[in-house]
């Protein structure tokens, strides 16, 4: 079987805005005896080339297409006439058209029809939380999302909201849960006379993740008396930008910046931390969920989208609701407080994750793939 595969992320697992699901994914299909081939779409810019073809990590070739106009500009529009264009001149056979992202569903239309296969759009994320009402306002997206063989959510809180966005379509929909790979998520937990407090999510746009939430709930903690010596670390996309904007006033705290840091940076950190928070005011179901709770940590995060999917509040963690730092901070009180059920909760929450290993994740789309197809997955 042969995929063609459409990104918007620069697939690695080093190097900052490298997506390591994507890579991870790519190894995964690659592993089972599928053929990829991988075409990255970008936004346009002078300095670029509209086309040009380079090598991954693992000596594959990626082609990357710098089509898309700015959104700022001009909304959502996609550049049909040149995709079709730059997809004639590199030629590629598939068997099937898989959008990693909902952005990507008019591309693998245009895809499928150059090669009369059919095509899948997984949504992710924001693709649905964020952008989906204004991309329905395309009848050409609109066209193309009824187009597809297939549509796959990472959550059912993300099908949930499709389902409230779009009108009804007779498209076939499944929910993939991405997982996690159990090998290297390995388990650990060790407590110290020190606490260890991660945030990843960065500052992509505002406060999406959270991050000026958390840095409310810090400062409430500064004026509460603690036991323990407690390091919060800080990082993902922007936040050092932010490292002088809040001063640890209680003396049991330390603050640690640590900025966006590659994949394997993040398994290692998470090995070696006691409590993961993410406090988004929306989201799928993030891969830092499935990680955190496979390394040993109890996870404090936001009770919206498909987090509460995985994540069972006074069981594995605690849910807070979104946007609210009173909340937040009494949650990272209450966990400080108790040793016992930080270690309680951490081993839980491996259990749980354990039915989410990325093997599955990678058969189900193989059994999508075939379906749709027509073909066995031994194919």
């Amino acid at each position: 079987m042969k995929v063609l595969l459409l990104l918007t992320s620069m697939p690695g697992f080093t190097g900052k805005g490298f997506s390591s699901f994507s890579a991870k994914y790519i190894e995964g299909l690659v592993e089972k005896g599928v053929e990829v081939d991988i075409v990255r779409i970008r936004s346009m810019h002078p300095a670029r080339r509209l086309r040009r073809t380079i090598q991954l990590w693992n000596g594959q070739e990626m082609h990357e297409l710098s089509i898309l106009l700015p959104r700022n500009i001009f909304g959502f529009t996609f550049p049909s006439f040149l995709f079709r264009r730059q997809m004639n001149k590199l030629g590629l056979v598939y068997d099937v058209v898989h959008a990693g992202n909902g952005w990507l569903a008019i591309a693998a239309s245009i895809a499928s029809k150059l090669r009369s296969v059919n095509y899948i759009v997984q949504f992710i994320g924001n693709d649905a939380n964020i952008d989906l009402p204004i991309m329905i306002r395309n009848h050409t997206y609109t066209k193309a999302i009824a187009g597809a063989k297939m549509l796959s959510f990472n959550s059912q809180g993300l099908h949930n909201v499709f389902e409230q966005a779009v009108s009804p379509m007779n498209v076939p929909k499944s929910v993939v849960r991405r997982g996690v790979n159990l090998r290297e998520a390995e388990y650990c937990f060790e407590l110290s006379n020190e606490i260890r407090i991660v945030f990843l999510g960065g500052v992509p746009s505002g406060n999406e993740k959270g991050f000026f939430t958390l840095l409310k709930a810090i400062n409430l903690l500064n004026y509460v008396k603690l036991e323990k010596h407690v390091k919060f670390m800080i990082g993902g996309p922007q936040t050092l930008r932010f490292r002088d904007s809040i001063v640890s006033l209680n003396p049991k705290i330390t603050l640690e910046f640590v900025g966006e840091l590659p994949h394997a940076n993040v398994i290692e950190v998470l090995r070696h931390s006691h409590v993961v928070l993410i406090p988004s005011l929306q989201e799928g179901i993030p891969n830092l969920l499935y990680e955190s709770m496979a390394t040993g940590n109890l996870v404090i995060a936001s009770n919206v989208g498909g987090i509460p999917e995985i994540l069972q509040d006074a069981v594995s963690g605690w849910l807070v609701p979104p946007n609210d730092e009173k909340s937040l901070a009494r949650a990272i009180k209450r966990v400080l407080e108790n040793d016992r059920e930080m270690e309680e909760f951490a081993t839980h929450g491996r259990r749980i994750v354990e039915n989410y290993g990325y093997d599955r994740f990678i058969d189900s789309y193989l059994r999508i793939y075939a379906s749709i197809c027509g073909t066995s997955t031994n194919s």
